[in-house]
């Protein structure tokens, strides 16, 4: 299923949310101001990044703090997990 482009946001609050919950790693989205993303399928594929990038701190990555952020660059959207 496609996310829709004005949702991206909301997915991540949610998955550092339900990360925090269900790991006990606190996992907090950065604010910053709103990045737009036209299309769907570009939406779906950075929250399906982000949730693998999670889960993979989480795991192996004995992480005890994670930090997602989404920003815009020089006209470049920017995904960081940290």
């Amino acid at each position: 299923m496609e996310l829709d482009p004005e949702g991206l946001h909301s997915a991540l609050a949610d998955l550092a949310e339900r990360t925090s919950e269900l790991s006990g790693v606190v996992c907090k989205l950065e604010r910053s101001p709103a990045v737009q993303i036209d299309e769907s399928m570009v939406a779906t594929h950075l929250l399906c990044i982000a949730q693998e990038a999670v889960r993979n701190a989480v795991r192996h990555g004995q992480s005890r703090n994670i930090r997602l952020s989404l920003r815009e660059e020089a006209g470049r959207v920017i995904l960081a997990i940290r």
